[in-house]
């Protein structure tokens, strides 16, 4: 049987991350599994969270990659003890302290789990920081472009988008466009590959050293964000007609709404950014449907964050990125799925975690996600090996 403590890190009194040494492994309930963790992956949600909304004792972190070491007796799932798997949780949750990913256990939902892909080389040394890198983009993803807060779009990789049909002129129309901003994020290469397969048209805005990251994903045409706000915009418009109606932002701040906004079209559209937009931006254009979403909806939980977003758990969303796993996991075990760049900071555990949020405050990491190997990951003969249980000092 796993221990009954662990080390993890939590929120202090301010909401600052530290590490526990005492921290409670949280004990199964119907419908999850117990995961050692492997491979911790960060995102800036991990630090703001603490800052703006204190959780004093709640683990941070959501996104992880691991090997399932106990199942509840009454969860039903098609995994089992000793596979090695990736998913998220909530982390910084108020409501259930426990459930953050940056522990050396983490409890989550079976639902939201994938197998470690079979495309991965088994012999990689970052096979598991490579899948730690998956949940939060993927769900954020989901929610984004299928979800009723999202961009209202119904084509999928399993069911595209019909091919433009000729007119009486011979002419074909284009493709939907979907502007994508901030296409060298994580979710953003993520999203750019889901709406290419749905046989759609992203296309994104990004820095320069990052194009060819952003056109291996799919894109059909990369901006360079770091132009004038209007030159940027203009090329936008004619690039899509000036028939934009649907845009991601990943980046959510002054300078990607006003490119954004007046990149879209006369009569406006969808604009979903991946968190909170100043109102005195929002209402530029009355015609376009604005909205943010947290990941955490994804999996049916309540988000009570007050100033900034209070919502219900919505069965609703977590039914719809539920169904999409299958999906996503089919895409990644065939390949057609690419995997974000990580960078590694090898086998420094939670103390890696520490300096991997200070080096994603820096802002010197861009095009790359920030991913942490726990210490109990060794190389042996080449393969990497990840024990059920490794030694917890308390």
């Amino acid at each position: 049987m796993p221990p009954k403590f662990q080390h993890a890190i939590v929120q202090d009194s301010k909401g600052s991350p530290q590490i526990a040494t005492n921290a409670r492994i949280p004990p199964l309930s119907p419908g999850t599994v117990l995961v050692k963790t492997a491979a911790l992956a960060l995102n800036p949600i991990d630090y703001k969270t603490g800052a703006a909304f204190p959780a004093p004792g709640s683990v941070v972190g959501m996104d992880f990659a691991g090997t399932i070491v106990d199942v509840h007796p009454d969860t039903q799932t098609r995994f089992a003890v000793g596979n090695p798997v990736c998913g998220l949780v909530y982390g910084s949750n108020p409501s259930a302290p426990d459930d953050g990913a940056f522990a050396e256990y983490v409890r989550v939902h079976a639902d939201f789990l994938l197998r470690v892909p079979s495309s991965l080389d088994p012999n990689a040394d970052h096979q598991m920081a490579s899948a730690a890198s998956l949940g939060v983009a993927l769900v954020t993803s989901a929610l984004a472009i299928w979800g009723p807060n999202g961009l209202g779009l119904t084509a999928t990789p399993d069911s595209p988008a019909a091919e433009p049909k000729e007119n009486a002129q011979g002419q074909r129309p284009a493709k939907t466009p979907v502007l994508v901003f901030g296409g060298s994020t994580a979710c953003g290469t993520i999203a750019i590959q889901l709406l290419r397969h749905s046989n759609l048209d992203p296309i994104a805005v990004c820095s320069p050293h990052n194009f060819d990251l952003v056109k291996m994903r799919g894109a059909s045409a990369v901006f360079d964000r770091t132009s004038p706000a209007a030159e940027v915009a203009a090329a936008i418009k004619s690039r899509t007609s000036r028939q934009l109606r649907h845009v991601l932002d990943c980046i959510g701040d002054a300078d990607s709404v006003a490119i954004c906004y007046d990149a879209m079209s006369r009569v406006g559209g969808r604009y979903v950014a991946l968190n909170r937009v100043s109102e005195s931006l929002l209402g530029r254009r009355r015609v376009v449907d604005a909205s943010f979403f947290h990941a955490a909806e994804g999996l049916g939980l309540e988000i009570n964050l007050p100033g900034y977003l209070e919502r219900p758990a919505s069965a609703e969303k977590r039914d719809l990125v539920v169904g999409r796993f299958g999906m996503f996991q089919r895409l990644l075990d065939e390949g057609v799925l690419k995997l974000h760049p990580i960078q590694v900071l090898e086998a420094r555990g939670l103390e890696g975690v520490l300096e991997g949020m200070q080096l994603l405050k820096s802002g010197n990491i861009s095009g790359k996600k920030v991913v942490v190997l726990m210490p109990w990951c060794q190389l042996t003969e080449g393969v990497r090996s990840f024990p059920t249980y490794g030694p917890i000092s308390h």
